[in-house]
């Protein structure tokens, strides 16, 4: 349900320094604003606050995406796969929209001045900042959410995850610990995808983890959520309140950490010869 009552951007940029966001630092960004409420200025608005609070030595980093990815590949056959080629525009990380079921947020960041961003046709980065190229650089077009991704950038630079109203299933960290989990069952899919290199539409072979659906083994739908609150049980982060939103603070290196080992609690553990 929508708020109806109005939050200015200095109520937001208020939250946001009582949850301990400050000068200089790293974030990756989660946020609703149909929870937060209704922001002056909308995703901007909301964006020129973390920004205010960031000032220009902090960094912002959102998993954007992109407009046209096809996300369900991994549950093709090689004639589909193949079939999807054909009408699919090819990425092209300056000019290609973001993911637009992703919320408003993600393109108003894309768009942002002085954005940079990954080259990766599924899972682009957005950033904004001092740190953000060095964040969104070399993303590797095969598992791209593993240690040399800007997930993996983000925990090496004293990164923050900062989440403002978002669900604890969007909480994109948790593919790094899927990759770094010593467990069974990770299901690798592989296909191709059309970006624009020099000018020109190329085909680039993708192969990554499936994360469509979680690894098999864990009792219950989703281990999203539960990793998440398991997580802040430990009363690790900081919380309160921005906008009408639940909001949250984490430390991106602590919890993959946390994250990982979470995983290899709950799931088949890979025989240690393999491991």
């Amino acid at each position: 349900m929508t708020i109806d009552n109005n939050i200015s951007i200095n109520q937001i940029r208020n939250g946001l320094l009582r949850l301990g966001l400050g000068s200089g630092q790293v974030v990756m960004l989660h946020a609703s604003l149909r929870t937060i409420g209704r922001v002056e200025g909308g995703p901007g608005g909301l964006l020129q606050a973390i920004f205010d609070v960031l000032t220009i030595e902090g960094t912002l980093m959102m998993l954007v995406g992109a407009k046209g990815a096809i996300y369900d590949i991994g549950d093709m056959s090689e004639a589909e796969k193949r079939a999807t080629l054909v009408g699919r525009i090819a990425f092209d990380s300056k000019y290609t929209p973001a993911n637009p079921e992703w919320g408003l947020i993600c393109e108003a960041l894309r768009t942002w001045p002085g954005v940079h961003r990954s080259r990766h046709p599924d899972y682009s980065f957005a950033a904004v900042g001092r740190m953000a190229k060095k964040l969104t650089a070399d993303h590797n077009y095969n598992y791209c959410h593993g240690p040399s991704s800007p997930l993996g950038n983000l925990c090496r630079n004293g990164g923050k995850v900062l989440l403002l109203g978002a669900p604890f299933q969007s909480v994109t960290l948790v593919h790094l610990c899927e990759h770094l989990a010593s467990v069974e069952g990770k299901r690798v899919i592989k296909y191709e995808a059309p970006v624009v290199e020099s000018g020109k539409r190329v085909l680039v072979g993708i192969e990554r983890f499936d994360t469509r659906r979680d690894i098999p083994g864990y009792s219950e739908d989703d281990y999203f959520g539960p990793m998440v609150e398991d997580y802040l049980r430990q009363g690790a982060c900081k919380s309160g309140k921005v906008g009408h939103a639940d909001s949250y603070l984490l430390d991106a290196q602590e919890f993959k950490q946390y994250g990982t080992y979470w995983l290899e609690s709950k799931l088949p553990r890979l025989p240690k010869s393999i491991r």
